[in-house]
């Protein structure tokens, strides 16, 4: 049995401190430094980065959309808009007479095409009219299979 004798010698040390993980310690204290914890630092970086690449940027694309269904249309408009800016102008079309207009109007950089055109066009009977229209840029199909 232990007695109070055999501790009468014995020293008590402070409770033993966990160890302190100082690998991202820089880091951390430059995150705290520099803005809030809610990123705005990476935000402000991105959009100077954004402006930077926009000032450095010739004219923007001219594009155009050829999609019968305005759902689709709509959805592939709003994913460029985001890519390209929102400012940017995306002309669409859901015809194939209306689209050969448009060409020969104005020649787009690049052409999105529904690869099946209501009543009965497809993208092998479209692409031909658009070259002959004058268009030569890159044709991008749309395939709902």
């Amino acid at each position: 049995m232990n007695s109070a004798a055999d501790h009468a010698g014995a020293t008590i040390s402070p409770p033993r401190q966990p160890d302190v993980d100082t690998r991202n310690q820089g880091a951390r204290s430059q995150m705290a430094a520099g803005s809030n914890s809610c990123g705005g630092s990476f935000l402000a970086r991105r959009s100077d980065l954004i402006k930077s690449r926009a000032e450095n940027r010739s004219a923007p694309p001219d594009v155009m959309v050829i999609e019968d269904e305005s759902i689709d249309a709509e959805r592939l408009m709003a994913t460029l808009r985001v890519l390209l800016g929102y400012d940017h102008e995306i002309r669409w079309t859901s015809t194939l007479g209306d689209a050969v207009n448009r060409v020969v109007e104005r020649i787009p950089d690049i052409v999105f095409l529904d690869d099946a055109l209501k009543p009965s066009s497809d993208a092998a009977q479209i692409i031909p009219l658009l070259r002959g229209a004058g268009f030569s840029g890159p044709i991008l199909l749309s395939v709902k299979k």
